[in-house]
């Protein structure tokens, strides 16, 4: 197992997302989230993650309040740990448009 495909899957899953395929993402998504288990992975790696699956979880009215959950994890961990605020602020737009209220 390499680690660097977690990345390499995040990116598929994200492409997969945009293109309308959801379940194609979400089961690329748990293929890296059980890889990033069995890997040491980064928190903000671990947020990218989240944030991934926030968003394709956000295409079905059903589990929203789990992608704003994910999102709002995803947003902690680069508050926590980013160096450079683009990302951050990129989760923080997304929660403020879905979210305004709570975006907390």
């Amino acid at each position: 197992d390499c680690p660097r495909l977690v990345d390499v899957l995040e990116t598929q899953a994200d492409c997969l997302r945009a293109t309308g395929r959801v379940r194609d993402a979400l089961r690329v998504l748990d293929r890296a989230g059980a890889l990033a288990a069995r890997t040491e992975q980064d928190p903000l790696t671990l947020a990218d993650l989240n944030f991934t699956r926030a968003k394709t979880l956000w295409l079905d009215p059903q589990t929203r309040a789990s992608a704003l959950d994910l999102a709002r994890r995803a947003l902690a961990a680069y508050e926590k740990e980013a160096i450079v605020p683009r990302d951050r602020d990129a989760i923080a737009a997304w929660l403020a448009a879905r979210a305004p209220a709570q975006t907390r």
